[in-house]
């Protein structure tokens, strides 16, 4: 498949912004391909090999909607890192042959930039509320599959510890995208940042919103979620700090007693009761006229 990324520039410094959702995102695989147990993270390593190749300085990765769970070892398969079975064997870097995994080789000489991940994910890499347990089922994983699968991840972990002395297991975000969180950290030096601040800082969004007359956001589903850090939440932080109108649009809106205090005004792009998958095929269609609207309500209010 193939997957893009940005080479930009960012205070004179040469930056790569990677999503790496484009190499092993859930999206790119059909229903009948989601086996997290299958799957791997190498592509993202290709990706961050690339940006090497362009002499970035610095490189801003999200790390959401992936369908892997695989600790990130792809990746660093990809960027030199070798795992081993206890006979010596060379084992592929994907969940199945990691559960054999007793020994990990560093690269012999790997130089990266500086990694910053986006990520609004606090999840650790084990547990309850760790990767497996918590998003293995999004990706395809059968519950007879999440103790197996959590033990591998377990395991890799200790040998990781052991071999390469960093123990990164417990830090915020080390679940996120199936561990890929900890795999930045452990075998790239990754930073993890808030999505939302680290994004907004870089793009100079509350500058861009000083200038502003109104402000517009929006997600899928606008609820209770919303206000636990997710986007819409910090746009309309900013937006109240600079004393601007914050108006925000969904394809639903839930809870809206919650939300009231946060948005001067909710609007869902649907006008009509319809399906999730209607909503989803006409969703072009629906936000336009959902902007017309909202152009009509700000003419008359603001």
């Amino acid at each position: 498949m193939e997957a893009r990324w940005l080479l930009t520039s960012l205070q004179g410094e040469k930056v790569a912004v990677l999503e790496t959702s484009q190499a092993c995102g859930l999206s790119r695989l059909s229903a009948e391909e989601r086996n997290p147990v299958l799957t791997g993270t190498q592509g993202v390593g290709e990706l961050i090999l690339k940006a090497i190749e362009a002499g970035v300085s610095i490189l801003i990765t999200g790390i959401g909607g992936s369908g892997t769970n695989d600790g990130g070892a792809g990746m660093a398969e990809a960027l030199g890192y070798r795992f081993y079975d206890e006979t010596g064997q060379l084992l592929r870097a994907v969940p199945k042959e990691l559960a054999r995994c007793v020994r990990v080789e560093k690269p012999a000489q790997l130089i990266l930039p500086r990694i910053l991940v986006a990520s609004d994910v606090v999840n650790p890499l084990l547990g309850i509320r760790g990767a497996t347990r918590v998003y293995g089922p999004q990706k395809g994983l059968q519950s007879d599959q999440i103790e197996p699968l959590e033990e591998i991840l377990k395991r890799l972990s200790q040998t990781v510890i052991r071999d390469c002395a960093v123990d990164l297991t417990e830090s915020s975000g080390a679940g996120a995208a199936g561990g890929l969180g900890w795999g930045l950290m452990t075998f790239c030096g990754a930073q993890m940042e808030s999505g939302f601040s680290l994004i907004a800082r870089v793009t100079g969004l509350e500058d861009r919103i000083r200038q502003a007359d109104f402000v517009v956001t929006g997600e899928g589903s606008l609820d209770g979620q919303t206000l636990e850090g997710k986007t819409p939440h910090g746009v309309a932080g900013l937006a109240k700090k600079q004393g601007k109108p914050v108006f925000a649009v969904a394809g639903r809106i839930l809870e809206e007693e919650k939300l009231e205090d946060i948005f001067d005004a909710l609007m869902p792009i649907a006008t009509r009761p319809m399906t999730l998958e209607e909503s989803c095929a006409s969703a072009a269609d629906l936000l336009q006229q959902a902007g017309k609207r909202m152009g009509h309500w700000i003419r008359v209010r603001v």
